[in-house]
């Protein structure tokens, strides 16, 4: 509560009341916000679609007309629910749609008049994925491949000759290997659960209304994983029961890894400013308020050197060979920033600011400690080389996991984990 500012006394959000509630800018948070999440998974080309209006477009999937599935578990009531195939109708003459398939089912009964229509389009958009019909509270999935017939009835529509995209809703991952390997599968988007006007964004982004320059936020493993990991062993760090859990300690190979993203142009990212070659950890402690506080800052200039107008988002991770005892994360995130629209030919910096805490690691006990050791700082998913430090002296715990009191009464049994 403290932290929400309950205590603080007079704050200009004491003041809003119901005229406040679905503004114009709240509105256009929601398009934004939905937009700018995109990613981009997979493009030959097709993306942006050019010249629409002089086209005939199949929109084929249960998402395609979705509405409330768009808001995922967890919202309010919204003021109004825009789908893809809406947002699609308002800006295009000839647009129809085919549901082809739900979710999670295995009739085939309405296959063929999505292919029927789609053959008679210019191009296809299918959209689908998964939902809370299949991943909710209390209702988790047992496999992460594509659900029902959809892919089947995807490799069908690719057999048609025509353009295909295929954009991905939902909140878990799943594994787009059969997509990312079909050369007739042009075009992969993920869109997450978009919100009231996810319908305008995804459609908005296909067409190049906007440029997509979201990060894929889980790391895509492939279908094989659910069977190499026990629900019973939470260990994240591999073993020889276990390839290992997150980008930080997955020892596979993933489908796509956490934080890919493709852009409808280039870009090229230099460093703008220079970080010291050591630092003193008893020197850097001194100085922090807390795990927080800034340990330093590497300013990156990112330029597009293609021909359309983007943002870009930067990703900065560590890693380390030596820093603490082994074994060492394959690379942990530190630092992430938008440059927001940058035009053809035009430069951007954006400030990469380090917490402390973003640079330790996490001892047996769970507490934060920061480890002599050389560090590298990389970019992005294919890890340019950014800069290079040392950490120097001994190594020093900067935040302590609270511990169960020895004093406690507990009022039922207690079984403590070592």
């Amino acid at each position: 509560m403290e932290l929400l500012g309950y205590f603080d006394g007079q704050s200009q959000y004491d003041s809003l009341g119901w005229h406040d509630v679905s503004t114009s800018d709240a509105q256009q948070l929601a398009y934004t916000s939905a937009a700018a999440g995109i990613s981009l998974l997979k493009n030959n080309g097709t993306l942006p679609i050019q010249d629409a209006g002089s086209k005939k477009i199949a929109f084929v999937g249960s998402w395609a007309n979705a509405t409330t599935q768009m808001q995922g578990i967890y919202q309010g009531r919204a003021p109004y629910l825009k789908s893809p195939l809406e947002a699609a109708q308002a800006n295009f003459n000839a647009v129809n749609y085919a549901l082809g398939t739900k979710i999670n089912t295995a009739d085939t009964s309405s296959l063929s008049d999505a292919i029927n229509i789609a053959s008679k389009s210019d191009i296809i958009i299918f959209c689908g994925g998964i939902d809370t019909s299949i991943e909710a509270e209390g209702f988790d999935r047992s496999s992460i491949t594509w659900p029902g017939n959809q892919l089947d009835l995807i490799s069908s529509l690719s057999k048609l000759g025509k353009p295909l995209v295929v954009v991905q809703f939902g909140g878990g991952q799943i594994d787009d290997s059969a997509l990312l390997s079909n050369p007739n599968v042009s075009n992969l988007v993920w869109a997450g659960y978009p919100g009231q006007n996810g319908g305008y964004a995804v459609v908005d982004t296909l067409f190049g209304k906007f440029s997509p320059a979201g990060r894929l936020p889980v790391t895509q493993y492939p279908a094989i994983y659910n069977s190499q990991v026990s629900i019973f062993d939470p260990n994240v760090r591999p073993s020889s029961k276990s390839p290992g859990r997150t980008y930080k300690w997955y020892t596979g190979k993933p489908v796509l890894p956490f934080g890919y993203g493709l852009h409808y142009t280039n870009f090229s990212i230099s460093t703008a400013s220079t970080l010291k070659s050591t630092y003193d950890i008893a020197s850097l402690v001194a100085a922090a308020k807390n795990d927080a506080s800034t340990f330093d800052t590497l300013t990156v200039a990112v330029k597009n050197t293609g021909k359309v107008t983007s943002d870009y988002v930067a990703l900065m991770f560590v890693s380390t060979k030596d820093g603490g005892p082994s074994p060492y994360p394959n690379k942990s995130l530190v630092s992430y920033a938008r440059a927001k629209i940058i035009a053809a030919g035009q430069t951007k910096s954006v400030d990469l600011a380090m917490g402390l805490g973003s640079i330790a690691r996490a001892n047996s006990d769970g507490d934060l400690v920061l480890y002599p050791g050389h560090y590298n700082l990389t970019l992005d998913t294919f890890r340019q080389p950014m800069a290079s430090f040392e950490l120097t002296g001994q190594a020093k715990v900067i935040d302590e996991l609270p511990r169960r009191a020895s004093n406690y009464s507990y009022t039922v049994t207690m079984h403590p984990q070592s």
